[in-house]
């Protein structure tokens, strides 16, 4: 496997008897970019001014593709925390590996590749957005709005109830809701079994979990907090 960009291992800095950041762990590969999201005060600061070689780690080593970090090296790694770059001048070339932080979640789940959550100073999470949901255990709801009478939508229920995946069927103001850990996959399979009962679906939407859920979850706070 060849060595990634950046490499972050058990990188440990203290104020006093305040542990900043405790133990993070995390690298990136060529190409990619890491989202690096956390509460205000979480430790993504002076973890990226250890990384960018502003601040000395108490403990830890950050390497970049394999080599110890130096100034020629910083040069494979963009890192934007927040709204400003520390390397404006950084080429946006192939390659290059990019760590981000940002206070808008909808940025980290459009832009970044792979998520590391920090709380306290320790990384609690780090996977793709698909990969923290799935381990949070979120399910997602697919509302289907319809016409039917009440017999038809009864059977129609019963037909949901036995759909794999299906955790729950629930009322909804225009007909039923599905509770399922499989996504929107199970659409077509509701909709065979409402032409079957002659059940009439009209529309049908989707709320999906997402980086935010699993963020609130994790932290107890907003992204924003």
């Amino acid at each position: 496997m060849d060595a990634p960009v950046l490499e972050v291992k058990d990188l440990v800095r203290r104020f006093g008897d305040q542990t900043a950041v405790d133990r993070v762990n995390f690298r990136i590969d060529a190409g990619e970019t890491y989202g690096l999201l956390g509460p205000n005060g979480a430790g993504k600061t002076t973890t990226i001014s250890m990384i960018a070689g502003l601040l000395q780690p108490d403990a830890g080593s950050v390497a970049v593709l394999g080599q110890p970090l130096t100034t020629s090296r910083k040069s494979h790694i963009g890192l934007v925390p927040q709204d400003i770059a520390l390397y404006p001048d950084l080429s946006a070339r192939e390659g290059m590996a990019v760590l981000y932080t940002t206070h808008y979640m909808e940025e980290a789940e459009r832009l970044c590749d792979r998520v590391g959550i920090i709380d306290a100073g320790v990384l609690v999470a780090e996977g793709t957005r698909d990969e923290l949901v799935r381990a949070l255990g979120e399910k997602t709801t697919v509302s289907f709005r319809v016409n039917a009478g009440p017999e038809a939508l009864t059977a129609w229920r019963a037909d949901l109830e036995a759909i794999t995946g299906v955790t729950g069927v629930l009322d909804s103001p225009d007909g039923l809701a599905v509770v399922t850990a499989e996504g929107p996959s199970l659409i077509a399979a509701a909709v065979q079994a409402a032409e079957q009962r002659r059940v009439d679906v009209v529309g049908v939407d989707v709320t999906e979990p997402d980086l935010e859920a699993v963020f609130l979850h994790l932290t107890g706070k907003a992204l924003r907090d």
